[in-house]
């Protein structure tokens, strides 16, 4: 298995040796030798987050989005306050959030992809 690794990362034609950063070893408790895999791709080792959000264990032929901003209503760069006298203001800020956010996740889907890393 470990071979195997090596053999995965290394430029065959061009390398003499071989960056050991470039594999990443996941140990979790429990479970046998016979239970160690090699997987050739990447692997999230703490599942918290997919779990939490209704994800699938695997994705074969990933297409992956990486998003550098927040999925969320935009923040002013200003210590500012908004003073609201009835509820139809605060139904209205809701629904303009709401839109930008629904915006946002369609242009996200728009691209095809079906795995999203924020």
């Amino acid at each position: 298995m470990a071979v195997d690794a090596i053999l995965k990362v290394i430029d065959k034609e061009t390398a003499t040796n071989v960056d050991l950063k470039d594999i990443f070893v996941a140990k979790k408790l429990g479970g046998t030798i016979d239970d160690s895999e090699l997987i050739d791709g990447l692997c999230f080792v703490d599942k918290t987050a997919n779990r939490f959000a209704g994800g699938t264990g695997k994705v074969t032929n990933a297409k992956i989005g990486l998003i550098q901003f927040p999925l969320s209503a935009p923040k002013s760069d200003m210590d500012s306050n908004i003073c609201v006298s009835d509820y139809t203001a605060i139904d209205r800020l809701l629904k303009e959030e709401r839109k930008h956010i629904v915006d946002l996740v369609k242009k996200v889907v728009k691209t095809g992809v079906n795995v999203v890393l924020l």
